[in-house]
């Protein structure tokens, strides 16, 4: 009867060791579980906090992006202004550049004298104008402000040209 007792206590403290071994292997898996419960909470916390951060960033994009749009639609409107102002210079330089060639030039050499009367004394002679030694002709000097009309007109659709190519730059 001892011998079983024996048997039976020796069983018991096997199952007392694999008990207590069951045990610490629990603790130890509760132990890291936990570690890794707190770890993953952290790590979702950090991430809703980046989700938010990328949130605002996005809402910050959308209205920098508005503004973006704004400010160029009013550059648009700027540039459709200056276009408009350089084709309208260059019209009206060009018609006074027409008007100048016409009047001098070389088919219009010929002046017409409109004689002078007295309108108080109907049918007296009136006496010959002061000879001044030279015929009158226009204005050689006007070549220079035909030139200068042409270098603004020119400078003038340069400066259109630089224009379109800042506005196909700024799209």
């Amino acid at each position: 009867q001892q011998k079983e007792e024996y048997e039976k206590a020796e069983s018991c403290k096997k199952m007392i060791d694999e008990t207590e071994d069951d045990i610490k292997v629990s603790e130890q898996k509760k132990k890291d579980l936990d570690e890794k419960h707190v770890s993953l909470t952290n790590t979702i916390d950090e991430l809703n906090r980046e989700i938010a951060g990328l949130k605002t960033e996005i809402a910050e994009m959308q209205v920098s992006l508005k503004q973006a749009g704004e400010e160029r639609k009013a550059q648009n409107q700027l540039f459709q202004g200056a276009v408009a102002d350089q084709r309208a210079v260059t019209n009206i330089l060009n018609k006074a550049l027409d008007r100048l060639k016409a009047f001098y030039g070389p088919e219009q050499s010929v002046l017409v004298e409109v004689g002078a009367h007295d309108p108080n004394e109907p049918g007296r002679a009136v006496a010959p104008p002061p000879k001044s030694g030279r015929a009158y002709q226009k204005s050689a000097g006007a070549g220079g402000v035909v030139q200068l009309l042409m270098k603004i007109i020119s400078d003038s659709e340069i400066e259109e040209k630089e224009l379109m190519m800042d506005e196909q730059k700024a799209q």
